[in-house]
C-alpha cells in the first residue's frame, strides 16, 4: 500500500528546539515543510517511520534539502504527525498552531 507523507523540520524562528527530545507545548507554526513524497508500507505504521528515518539519513531523495532525519523533526503519515524522538516516535495528539 502506498502512504504519502510529509517531513516537517523546525524554521529559522524555533531553531533553539533543534535535536531536542520532546516535551509538551510544540506548535505547529514552528515547523516548515521541507519534503513530501511516497512510501511502500505493509500497513504498520511505526516499522514504515523506521523505513522513512533509514531514508532520510542514508540515502536521500535527490531533491530534499533539510537536513538528515533527527530528533525534533515531524513526520505526518497516514493522517496524523510523529514527533522524532531519541528512541522512536511520538504521536502528536495536541500539533496545532
Amino acid at each position: 500500500m502506498i502512504k504519502k507523507y510529509q517531513i516537517l523540520q523546525l524554521n529559522r524562528d524555533h531553531k533553539d528546539q533543534l535535536f531536542m527530545r520532546y516535551k509538551e507545548g510544540i506548535k505547529k507554526s514552528w515547523y516548515d515543510k521541507v519534503y513530501d513524497g511516497e512510501i511502500y508500507s505493509k500497513g504498520n505504521i511505526m516499522a514504515t517511520l523506521e523505513d522513512l528515518y533509514i531514508i532520510f539519513n542514508m540515502n536521500h531523495p535527490s531533491d530534499f534539502r533539510g537536513h538528515s532525519l533527527s530528533v525534533s523533526d515531524v513526520v505526518y503519515l497516514d493522517g496524523k504527525y510523529y514527533y522524532c524522538d531519541s528512541f522512536g516516535y511520538k504521536e502528536l495528539t495536541n500539533f496545532e498552531d
